[in-house]
């Protein structure tokens, strides 16, 4: 009889256990897409930076790209369709880390994916970005051809 009972009170305390770990487990994502939500409504999911030499990118993920690895630079006017292919994050409002996008392939992205235009930069890999305002996106892509023409000379 004391074993049944002895059984009874463990299995109670397991299913009491799973849900208060279930109910932690809930409680991290939903501060995380909050959070990223948050991040991509504010524009300050990631940074991009100019330096002399390089472009920084600062978010989930991080990169530099040194001005005289650029190949080939183009202001796009709209998103491929792509997917998420490893590390970041992908959401309706934001992706950042490794994608996968039609007519360009696999690519580092740091995009407001609604903000049109987007920079297609391609070095050995190819990064998709843009900045959370368009005129701001405009800008950064000529200061980047700017920077390009002055170090190929």
């Amino acid at each position: 009889m004391a074993t049944d009972e002895f059984e009874k009170e463990n299995e109670k305390i397991a299913w009491i256990m799973a849900g208060i770990i279930l109910i932690i487990t809930v409680v991290l994502i939903g501060t995380l897409l909050w959070s990223t939500h948050q991040d991509a409504q504010s524009g300050n999911a990631y940074e991009i930076r100019l330096e002399d030499d390089c472009i920084g990118f600062d978010g989930i993920t991080a990169d530099l790209v040194k001005f005289k690895d650029i190949k080939e630079i183009k202001l796009l006017e709209k998103l491929p369709h792509g997917m998420k292919s490893g590390g970041g994050i992908g959401t309706n409002e934001l992706s950042v880390g490794d994608f996968k996008f039609d007519e360009i392939g696999k690519c580092r992205a740091y995009l407001y994916n609604d903000k049109s235009p987007y920079i297609y930069l391609k070095t050995d890999k190819v990064f998709l970005f843009n900045q959370f305002n368009p005129s701001d996106t405009r800008e950064l892509y000529n200061e980047i051809k700017k920077q390009i023409s002055h170090k190929q000379k």
